[in-house]
């Protein structure tokens, strides 16, 4: 389902919201190898000081997925918005790495996108349990009843803690925004050294 169409929906008849967590899998990570490349206070967890946001993601996701810090040829992600080997090089060696080092714990099959996924699930179901009202998962976002985004990305953020906590991770709060029909999107700060 398209997000326009998703925003269209309805739960219990009343309009929805989504909330989207910014950058989970790179979050997550950051969590576990006590690696933050964040602020303490952060909007974007992809900020490194490269100005194309699109493309810093689609490079971080591209070697999340390839299960290694040792990600050096470019891939569908990066080829579909139009990067060149070259931009991925340059942006890989001298913005992502350096900022990144919470890449550098990937293990295809053993610490890869399969592990965070199965992370990502336990937080965003424990989410949904404590809030005690009809809210759907969809990967790293909930659809919500509208009017109750911010209670329930705030409570995202506990959940997203408290699971730092209980794995040994270093505890984040991750950013997350705030989308409704016809209205701009919201950002809210996510945090470090809760």
């Amino acid at each position: 389902m398209r997000p326009e169409e998703r925003l269209r929906s309805t739960i219990d008849g009343r309009s929805v919201g989504e909330v989207d967590v910014s950058g989970m899998f790179v979050t997550i990570l950051a969590a576990m190898s006590g690696e933050i490349p964040f602020t303490t206070r952060f909007k974007d967890p992809y900020d490194c000081g490269w100005d194309n946001r699109s493309e810093v993601k689609a490079i971080i996701n591209e070697t999340i997925g390839a299960g290694t810090p040792k990600h050096y040829t470019r891939g569908g992600m990066c080829k579909d918005i139009g990067m060149s080997q070259e931009q991925f090089t340059h942006i890989r060696k001298n913005f992502i790495t350096p900022k990144f080092k919470c890449l550098q714990i990937l293990k295809k099959d053993e610490l890869d996108s399969l592990t965070l996924a199965y992370h990502e699930s336990e937080i965003m179901l424990r989410t949904v349990e404590s809030m005690k009202q009809p809210i759907f998962i969809l990967h790293d976002c909930l659809i919500c009843q509208r009017d109750e985004e911010l209670d329930v990305g705030k409570q995202i953020q506990r959940v997203f803690v408290d699971y730092c906590k209980e794995q040994g991770w270093t505890p984040i709060a991750p950013a997350f925004s705030v989308e409704r029909l016809g209205e701009e999107k919201r950002e809210f700060s996510g945090y470090r050294n809760p």
